[in-house]
């Protein structure tokens, strides 16, 4: 039976052309680690990815070219093997974690996420986690991890698995269609045509198009410890004025 296709959402247009213009790299990568402070028994692990994967049809999106325009289809759920790795120390850790994430992805006809469970000798260990941003951001990943540890909870205490009812991405894609054919669509479209009227001077990030190997957008990481004291303000500050976390620091 040929499966149902879908045009991209505006949000993942702007990340469809974002690949393109940096083909073949690994720019929308989305990569982490999970580690569990104790045994793992690493069967149970991998059928947890395997139960988080069939439970949610945004990890299963493909995508393809059909008539010159880029579709996507929700890929029926087939279990998969999740290969073990050895590592020794969390340096080597970082360095396998970093080697997944510099693997850019084949885009067109297969699936976008990848996941690898890591064991130390103690017979510790967990899963990397990695995704395209076509079919997931950073929090959802965050989600994903936080459920594929509650399902191998279940798992190993023999438990019934809760699984929580993911909202399907199908449901998104109708919400956006229903809401490109309102009234609202109109007036809002209305504002920002008049809104930018003068085209406002094009800006870069720094670097961002300087060099023609694609090696400007390579980036680290830098992380800061914020008290739980300042967190609760931030909170409270956000709650007060109505808006999000990733809005205060942006």
């Amino acid at each position: 039976m040929q499966k149902k296709m879908y045009d991209l959402t505006n949000p993942q247009k702007s990340i469809w052309y974002t690949e393109e213009f940096f083909k073949g790299t690994p720019i929308e990568n989305i990569t982490g680690s999970v580690i569990i402070p104790e045994k793992v028994n690493f069967s149970l692990l991998a059928e947890a990815i395997n139960i988080f994967v069939s439970k949610s049809d945004s990890f299963r999106l493909k995508f393809f070219i059909d008539k010159n325009q880029v579709k996507q289809c929700v890929e029926t759920y087939t279990k998969f093997d999740v290969e073990i790795i050895d590592v020794s120390s969390d340096d080597e850790l970082r360095n396998v974690e970093k080697t997944i994430a510099s693997t850019a992805f084949d885009v067109l006809n297969s699936f976008l996420f990848n996941f690898k469970l890591v064991k130390f000798p103690d017979n510790h260990g967990g899963f990397i986690i990695n995704m395209h941003h076509l079919i997931s951001d950073a929090w959802s990943a965050g989600l994903g991890a936080s459920e594929i540890i509650k399902i191998y909870t279940c798992l190993l205490k023999n438990e019934s698995i809760d699984v929580i009812t993911y909202p399907s991405y199908i449901d998104y894609i109708n919400s956006e269609q229903e809401y490109m054919a309102s009234q609202r669509f109109d007036k809002d479209k209305t504002f920002w045509v008049s809104s930018f009227k003068s085209v406002p001077e094009t800006t870069f990030i720094p670097g961002s198009v300087a060099l023609k190997d694609n090696s400007s957008f390579i980036a680290n990481r830098e992380q800061f410890t914020i008290s739980k004291t300042l967190l609760r303000e931030i909170n409270e500050l956000c709650k007060k004025h109505k808006f999000s976390i990733f809005n205060f620091f942006m």
